[in-house]
């Protein structure tokens, strides 16, 4: 039940909140959203057959914890968890953009 959550909150954020914060507050036009929000499906189709051809040579089981190890990785590094010395304790809020670029 936990992992349907995160699913359907990640869905949710980027299918129906991303083009809204694209066209709205970054003031991007239709065809630039719809280019920005096609970015995830070419690569995901252009991996396809890499990741296949992977998993058809070192298993299922290994290439899912290299991903989830590099996934660890990225999501520790955006989050700054990896720094003992940060003590700021909101990671990579600091560089979240809050309100309109005219500065309102």
């Amino acid at each position: 039940m936990v992992s349907m959550g995160l699913v359907t909150t990640i869905m949710m954020a980027t299918l129906v909140v991303g083009p809204f914060y694209l066209s709205g507050i970054l003031g991007l036009s239709l065809v630039q959203t719809g280019l920005v929000m096609s970015v995830g499906p070419a690569v995901s189709a252009l991996a396809g057959a890499p990741a296949g051809r992977l998993v058809d040579r070192f298993g299922a089981a290994a290439v899912a914890f290299c991903g989830l190890s590099g996934l660890i990785t990225g999501a520790s590094a955006m989050g700054g968890n990896f720094l003992p010395w940060d003590q700021r304790g909101a990671g990579s809020l600091d560089m979240v953009p809050v309100g309109r670029q005219d500065g309102n």
